[in-house]
């Protein structure tokens, strides 16, 4: 038998997720952060402020004079200012509506009123915006200030006059807006082409619908700025589907239009909300319960409820604007059934990206999440149906340093694993490969509240024998390579390998820590060659003849004392073998075995490794170092946090030390059984101490 290879873990972090609530029972539609990272929010009855340096603990206070206006959306800006876009005391005229620049230092406020610029109105300059109806911002990189207008209008008698909706933007250094395709731009023939004046906005006739030209929502990236515009019809006819359009940041269109069907998307509904992320992707929500949209690159990737069956349970809509993102990458979406959280570092199509937080599982307030913001990325505000949140849900940043990939630990013997590997196949003889899933923990069950991949590795990462194999970790029976090399070795190999493939952990007899206590629980029954081998192959007690308790709690607590306690990047671990193995390689090290591959190894008692945690995307590598007995090698374990629960997955390769021969060959395939286990063993030793941490 021989000593595992390396060690590995992707696991989760916080301790528990923190939630603060302020105005309980309160509903808020939007909340934003201003420079002075003082926390701004809105509703049907104005805005609402905390300023936290005064009192961080204070309920949010309603700011003066804007209590008549029903707020829709929030923005700060690069210069001390939060925009306000509101449709007044609400309706279709919007009466009072606008927007309002709001100082963030005195507090004093400036009304915006959109200018009369809509068929059946004598042109009059007011101050720029499109309509009374605001119900988008954004700010872009130059401090431009964009906003998105739905419709309003004017019933007089037998008059009915429709300002359509439209998109407004701001320079940073203009003190008015101007608007994209209003009515005085048609009189004038200068009528965008994306974005002519719709039909049917003065007095239409009996068989005429009027034209409303919504726009939902805006976002800006470093390149420009996104809208979402709903369909309509313009003058001459032409009808526009539901569409996101791209602006360029001096207002003009760059050719980027993305209808439903260009999406892939089943008609129906419209594009509800914007963010358009720090790396290039765009991402938008889709009214009517249909999910989301994603444009990475050039492609765009459309998620429903038949997608992410558990992140979008059935019955699932998207509050419009009610996404947003961080500098990590994450992206939180919030929904009429809870927040969803994309990870930031996956596949966007993948469930395993995804987790989906809820009043059940997650103490949030409530599950109907309808606005959010990230301070300094680590922090969410979140504005909800019953209140505002200030969470840590989701968070995925470093303990200490952003460890950013393998090669800063600067060893040969770590980079030359890593080129080694990538040339290795199946058709090497001393290559081996295995994969090992656990569940770790579950929403529901024991400690239940901190079921989330970054507590798990914190956990991990503050004990090193959460994350390294122990004496106690291996299996009983003594199935060393002395056994392994006799004869009938290919009857040996194809039963092993055939047995490995049938095994199912929960049909092992555990040891006293809950792992798994005999190799033969996967070997046998049928084994028969194995055991004609070795007539004592099958059950082997721990304590023999070869060691006493003494031996084997001698070499638990010299690994435990010699090594780093917690998980410690680019550090030397020993990893201390079980008294069964010691002896067995004591033996194995003095054969004719070992000196045709050189006498390599290191020593009988323990092998190192070098062990990179990474703290950005929560995993950890285990690299065994020259002198192990499966260099160069590698085991990578990785969270999946999906449906409520949190699942290790473990995958464990490399080679042997003897090269590609028949003796790598045995090695390979011990290390298949004996690394399988140590890490279900590991995995069910974590599952006890997460649910121990919650008493």
């Amino acid at each position: 038998m021989r000593s595992c290879l390396l060690i590995l873990l992707c696991i989760p972090l916080l301790t528990r997720s923190q939630v603060t609530t302020y105005n309980a029972g309160q509903s808020f539609t939007c909340i934003t952060i201003d420079s002075n990272y003082n926390v701004w929010a809105g509703n049907v009855s104005g805005v609402y402020y905390l300023n936290k340096s005064g009192n961080a603990n204070a309920t949010f206070a309603q700011i003066g004079g804007t209590d008549q206006f029903n707020i829709q959306a929030l923005a700060a800006d690069h210069s001390g200012n939060v925009w306000v876009g509101h449709n007044g005391r609400g309706g279709l005229t919007s009466s009072l509506g606008g927007m309002e620049r709001i100082n963030v230092n005195t507090l004093d406020r400036q009304h915006l009123s959109p200018d009369r610029n809509a068929q059946c109105f004598d042109f009059l300059l007011r101050d720029g915006i499109g309509t009374l109806n605001t119900a988008g911002l954004a700010v872009d990189i130059q401090g431009g200030i964009w906003s998105a207008h739905k419709y309003h209008q004017i019933n007089t008698g037998d008059q009915y006059i429709l300002t359509p909706g439209t998109i407004s933007f701001k320079a940073a250094s203009n003190n008015t807006f101007w608007s994209k395709g209003t009515w005085v731009q048609y009189q004038n023939n200068i009528d965008p082409v994306e974005f002519p004046y719709p039909a049917a906005t003065c007095n239409p006739g009996p068989t005429e619908t009027p034209q409303a030209r919504n726009v939902y929502s805006v976002a800006a990236d470093s390149t420009g700025v996104w809208a979402n515009v709903a369909a309509f019809t313009a003058r001459n006819g032409t009808f526009f589907p539901a569409r996101l359009i791209k602006y360029d940041l001096l207002g003009n269109f760059t050719g980027l239009s993305f209808s439903f069907a260009d999406i892939g998307i089943p008609a129906g509904g419209i594009f509800n909300g914007l963010y358009a992320a720090p790396n290039g992707d765009v991402w938008t929500t889709i009214s009517a319960g249909k999910g989301f949209a994603v444009r990475r690159g050039v492609n765009w990737i459309f998620l429903n409820s038949q997608a992410l069956s558990c992140i979008i349970p059935a019955g699932t809509t998207f509050n419009p604007n009610a996404i947003w993102g961080n500098k990590l990458g994450q992206v939180f979406i919030g929904t009429t059934q809870g927040l969803i959280v994309y990870n930031g570092i996956g596949p966007v199509n993948s469930v395993n990206s995804y987790t989906l937080y809820t009043t059940a599982n997650n103490a949030l307030i409530s599950n109907n999440i309808l606005g959010g913001a990230a301070e300094r990325d680590s922090v969410q505000w979140i504005a909800t149906s019953a209140g505002i949140m200030r969470s840590t849900l989701g968070r995925n940043y470093p303990l200490s340093i952003d460890s950013v990939n393998y090669t800063s630990c600067n060893q040969p013997g770590l980079n030359r694993i890593e080129e080694t590997l990538k040339l290795y196949n199946a058709s090497f003889q001393d290559y081996h490969a295995y994969k090992l899933e656990t569940e770790v923990c579950s929403q529901e069950g024991p400690n239940g509240a901190n079921c989330n991949a970054q507590y798990v590795y914190k956990l991990i990462k503050s004990n090193v024998a959460l994350n390294a194999p122990t004496p106690i970790d291996f299996p009983y029976d003594n199935l060393s390579p002395i056994f392994l090399n006799r004869t009938n070795r290919e009857e040996v190999t194809r039963v092993v390998e055939e047995k490995i493939a049938a095994w199912k952990p929960e049909n092992f007899e555990t040891n006293p820590q809950g792992g798994i206590k005999y190799i033969s629980d996967i070997l046998t029954p049928g084994l028969a060659a194995l055991n004609a081998l070795s007539p004592n192959n099958a059950k082997i007690p721990f304590l023999s003849e070869y060691v006493d308790a003494r031996t084997r709690d001698h070499w638990m607590n010299e690994q435990l004392a010699i090594n780093p306690k917690g998980v410690e990047a680019c550090a030397s671990y020993r990893l201390y073998n079980s008294p069964f193995m010691i002896n067995d390689r004591a033996l194995y090290d003095g054969t004719l075995d070992n000196q045709l591959c050189g006498d390599k190894l290191h020593s009988s008692i323990y092998d190192l490794v070098w062990i990179f945690p990474d703290d950005k995307n929560l995993t950890f590598t285990n690299y065994t170092q020259p002198g192990h007995f499966l260099y160069p090698g590698k085991v990578f374990r990785y969270l999946v946090e999906e449906c409520g629960k949190v699942k290790m997955v473990t995958l464990g390769t490399g080679a042997s030390y003897c090269g590609p021969t028949f003796v790598g060959r045995m090695n390979a395939i011990g290390n298949v059984v004996v690394g399988s286990i140590l890490f279900k063993n590991i995995d069910l030793r974590l599952k006890k101490t997460f649910e121990a941490a919650g008493n």
